[in-house]
């Protein structure tokens, strides 16, 4: 994955930056930050509603089935008429089906998340980049991936000398 990746020293010339390598038309873009930036979460088109769909279905799912495991096992498979309380107890089935219910979501949002992330990942070519680990104390960073319909080489890296960053590296070569 070639591409080319921005140093700048300020969140807002990160944000000025995507805004204008959006205006541009590239689309493949990815921002490194040392904490949260909602502006840029939503100039990249960004969110976490993905994770809260799997959470959902998923739970609906696990909590399902359970309950219809409980049901065959407790009124079709093996009917036992304990002081006469009616087979399909649902009120005794209810803390079993919400732990279950609990589990499968938490289980698949953690597979879900992964799986979006791209982990795991055991080594990425932005971790030979100089200085990238400042991603994570005081440096914000503009990735611009190779596979970008309109990435051009030449182009793209004028258009990031433009912006005024402090650094200019190329990625995956």
């Amino acid at each position: 994955m070639p591409g080319f990746i921005a140093r700048f020293d300020t969140p807002e010339r990160l944000v000025a930056a995507i805004g204008r390598v959006r205006d541009e038309g590239y689309t493949k873009l990815d921002a490194f930050t040392p904490f949260p930036l909602p502006e840029v979460t939503k100039r990249l088109g960004g969110g976490t509603w993905t994770i809260g769909w799997i959470a959902a279905v998923f739970a609906l799912i696990g909590g399902g089935l359970t309950y219809a495991t409980l049901y065959w096992v407790a009124a079709v498979d093996y009917p036992l008429n304990v002081g006469g309380r009616p087979l399909n107890s649902w009120a005794a089935f209810m803390p079993v089906v919400l732990v279950a219910t609990a589990l499968w979501s938490g289980l698949a949002t953690l597979v879900g998340m992964l799986y979006l992330c791209g982990l795991p990942r055991w080594h990425h070519p932005l971790f030979d980049i100089g200085q990238f680990d400042r991603a994570s104390y005081d440096r914000f960073f503009l990735l611009i991936e190779g596979d970008d319909p309109i990435f051009s080489p030449d182009e793209t890296r004028r258009l990031l000398a433009s912006l005024g960053p402090e650094h200019i590296d190329e990625v995956g070569r």
